[in-house]
């Protein structure tokens, strides 16, 4: 059996994996993957989405904490309020 050296291919990163997993898709679409590579190329196409997946939760987390880090916070309770809402103009 012929080994496919794309599934070797190590991930290099979300757009790469994107790109990869999308030709996969089309050639199912277009019934382009002879019976001795489908499943090499269905446990690839699970392993980038897989990748995918993965990154997708990092940069929400990231995300996430990022938005939260630019929120105002509140003063505590019991303290004045800051400086420059005590002086008069």
């Amino acid at each position: 059996m012929r080994r496919d050296p794309v599934a070797e291919e190590k991930i290099k990163g979300f757009e790469q994996a994107k790109q990869e997993l999308e030709r996969i898709l089309s050639d199912f679409d277009r019934e382009q993957v002879n019976l001795d590579t489908l499943v090499p190329r269905l446990k690839r196409a699970k392993e980038l989405i897989d990748f995918c997946t993965k990154r997708i939760k990092q940069i929400e987390t990231e995300a996430k904490e990022i938005v939260k880090s630019l929120e105002p916070r509140e003063a505590p309770r019991g303290e004045a309020a800051s400086k420059d809402e005590d002086v008069p103009f």
